[in-house]
């Protein structure tokens, strides 16, 4: 009802009726809506429109933006969000939905993180070197793979193992007294276990027994001079049984305390023209 009309001929009985009927119909109105909704959401939908407010160090805000914009212009195309960053350090991150915003909320802040030991990567290998590779983890940030670290066996030449543009997974393991980066690259391991059988390569030899790679090259461990021979006769002589390069099948005796591998002849190509076939 407009109150301050200035018409004339309204009594108060019929004021008294607009009123009535305008609260009657409100209530109703408020106990539909209490039947559909009967108390506000906690949250919003995950599809609801989203504008989220957080701060950042000013002087991280080029670690944000990047070199010509180039880095936020990446978070822009990725998550579809639009972000405002202003000179104190406020930052204004909208979108569709939550997850949109979520996204580049995240990216950002990974941006500005401080790297720590132990983080983990994934990056792009930018510049290869015979001591090593450099990986790009993050804009602008550039850590060293040394080549002993490259894997887990002997690398001849870093190209064998890596090419400019790889995408690798890296962890930190050194943050020097310059604030250079040292990483190491993550290599997935097959669990081995005494008892187990795997073929192998012997890949040296000497007084004592024999050096077998196994597990596809993820390991390598000793065959032990006393365990050559099958029939328990006395070896004098490691090459009459193993030469470098030969196949063999192994058996995995022993897992000391510091990971060393203590190995067994299963069967090798010298013995039987069979056991070439089953490595095979």
């Amino acid at each position: 009802v407009k109150c301050d009309g200035k018409v004339t001929g309204i009594d108060e009985e019929l004021m008294e009726q607009a009123i009535n009927q305008a609260k009657k119909a409100r209530m109703r109105s408020l106990e539909h809506m209490t039947t559909v909704l009967a108390k506000p959401r906690e949250e919003l939908s995950r599809y609801a429109p989203v504008i989220e407010l957080f701060n950042i160090e000013p002087d991280k805000i080029g670690a944000v933006i990047g070199p010509g914009g180039k880095t936020i212009r990446k978070i822009l195309a990725e998550t579809e969000a639009e972000i405002d960053i202003e000179d104190d350090g406020l930052v204004k991150v909208s979108g569709a939905n939550r997850d949109i915003v979520e996204n580049a909320k995240n990216q950002g802040r990974d941006l500005i993180k401080e790297i720590e030991v132990g983080d983990e990567f994934t990056g792009k290998v930018t510049r290869i070197e015979k001591f090593g590779a450099f990986v790009e983890i993050k804009p602008g940030v550039q850590g060293l793979v040394h080549v002993s670290d490259l894997s887990d066996k002997y690398v001849k030449d870093v190209k064998d193992v890596v090419d400019l543009g790889d995408e690798i997974e890296v962890e930190v393991s050194e943050i020097d007294a310059m604030g250079r980066v040292n990483l190491k690259r993550k290599i997935e391991k097959v669990e081995i276990k005494g008892g187990e059988k795997y073929p192998g390569k012997v890949n040296g030899t000497a007084e004592y027994g024999a050096i077998v790679e196994f597990a596809d090259g993820q390991a390598s461990g000793l065959v032990h001079i006393s365990t050559l021979s099958g029939d328990g006769e006395r070896v004098e002589n490691v090459e009459d049984y193993l030469n470098v390069g030969d196949q063999v099948m192994v058996e995995v005796v022993k897992v000391d305390e510091k990971g060393r591998y203590s190995l067994k002849l299963a069967s090798n190509n010298a013995e039987n023209g069979a056991a070439v076939e089953d490595v095979e």
